[in-house]
């Protein structure tokens, strides 16, 4: 797995979520967060400009857990995963673990949209 991560600027308004196959089981993820307009001189005009946050990751997906797993990825790592989860056995309504909760729930409907296993 390759995992990257960015701060990018665009004068295009970026994807939220971008999945390209890329051959066999290789697949490239992209997710951007944060989007935020800003005005920017650009060739003595003003423009408005999007920044973001962005994470990249690469993998190969050959079944539909790889594919949750990867979407996961892209927030947290499996680290943070076991401390959220250790939150949550003590306190099943902390904040932290329920957002955990809802993204893992998101991440399973994307791996359905995006991949036919």
């Amino acid at each position: 797995m390759l995992l990257e991560k960015s701060y990018c600027e665009s004068n295009i308004v970026p994807e939220d979520l971008i999945v390209n196959k890329l051959g066999g089981n290789l697949v490239e993820i992209t997710k951007n967060d944060n989007v935020v307009p800003f005005a920017k001189e650009h060739e003595g005009q003003e423009e408005t400009f999007y920044k973001c946050d962005k994470v990249i990751l690469r993998q190969n997906i050959s079944n539909k857990n790889d594919a949750i797993v990867a979407f996961i990825r892209l927030k947290y790592s499996q680290d943070d995963e076991f401390s959220l989860i250790n939150k949550g056995v003590q306190d099943s309504t902390d904040l932290e673990y329920m957002a955990y909760r809802e993204y893992v729930a998101w991440c399973k409907e994307q791996a359905s949209v995006y991949f036919d296993f």
